[in-house]
């Protein structure tokens, strides 16, 4: 006789009983995790979609950022008009120091009659404060993000705790990096002029779906 026709109605109530109770938990279970990704989802979208910085050195063309928020790190005039002519941007925000403060203002003055539009002048009281980078910059973000604009910090200029603090920034909400290299203009290490016509403008980061409309 097969061994199934010889368990007892007992045991197939138990069984039964078993299943219900299997199928209970599980319908718990499964609302219990529907509520959690509902209320976490942000870090879970985020989880799916974080950065493999695949375009790390991928060179920009201005079809890829044409139009969008340009977050920019001041050090020298010349490097933001080299900036604006390379991601073309709809609209920009400066970010200096107490020291390139005058310098970024005459670049926001210099911004008339240029199909560019001044988001923000932001002026960090201490270049050194990678934290005091980030928190402002990311304000600079929050508000090209509610125009509906897809942002790009360029991390070029500014003190090294400042382009860390911006990159960081950037990271965080999930938004495009890029980078001005250059040969300098004399071979002395110490040498910090950039040889003209030697730039060449690259992605750092840009997550998967950036710039997409």
């Amino acid at each position: 006789m097969p061994i199934l026709l010889q368990i007892s109605d007992a045991t197939w109530i138990t069984i039964d009983r078993f299943g219900v109770v299997l199928g209970i938990v599980t319908g718990i279970m499964a609302l219990v995790a529907s509520i959690w990704a509902v209320w976490k989802r942000a870090e879970i979208r985020h989880w799916f979609t974080h950065n493999h910085f695949n375009d790390v050195g991928d060179e920009v063309r201005g079809a890829d950022t044409r139009g969008c928020g340009l977050v920019m790190l001041v050090s020298s005039a010349s490097l933001v008009d080299t900036a604006l002519k390379a991601y073309e941007p709809a609209v920009l925000a400066l970010v200096a120091s107490r020291e390139t403060e005058k310098m970024a203002r005459q670049v926001a003055t210099g911004l008339e009659g240029r199909n560019v539009e001044l988001l923000s002048l932001t002026v960090l009281e201490d270049p050194d404060d990678a934290e005091e980078a980030q928190d402002k910059i990311s304000l600079a973000i929050a508000g090209f993000v509610e125009r509906g604009l897809a942002v790009l910090v360029d991390v070029t200029g500014g003190k090294k705790p400042m382009s860390l603090g911006a990159f960081i920034a950037a990271e965080e909400a999930g938004q495009a990096t890029g980078y001005i290299s250059s040969k300098h203009a004399a071979p002395a290490a110490s040498s910090t002029r950039r040889k003209v016509g030697s730039e060449r403008v690259v992605f750092i980061s840009r997550p998967s779906g950036w710039g997409s409309s």
